[in-house]
C-alpha cells in the first residue's frame, strides 16, 4: 500500500484514526518538501554550469 492510500485508510477508512492520519500527512509533506529542495538544488547547479544558449537571429518579415 502506498503512503497516500495508507493515509486515506487511516483517516476515512475502517480505522478512523484522525490523529495518526495527521501525523502521516506531516511525514508525507516533509518527504515531498525534501525531494523538492533536492530537485531545486540540482536544477540550479545544472543551470549555472551550462553556457548560455546561442540565440537564433531574428526572423525577417517577408514583404509582398
Amino acid at each position: 500500500m502506498t503512503l497516500t492510500l495508507y493515509l486515506y485508510q487511516l483517516g476515512f477508512g475502517t480505522e478512523k484514526s484522525l490523529g495518526l492520519a495527521a501525523a502521516v500527512a506531516w511525514i508525507l509533506f516533509l518527504l515531498v518538501l525534501a525531494v523538492s529542495l533536492v530537485n531545486l538544488s540540482i536544477t540550479r547547479r545544472i543551470a549555472a554550469a551550462e553556457p548560455p544558449a546561442a540565440r537564433r537571429p531574428a526572423r525577417k518579415e517577408v514583404t509582398r
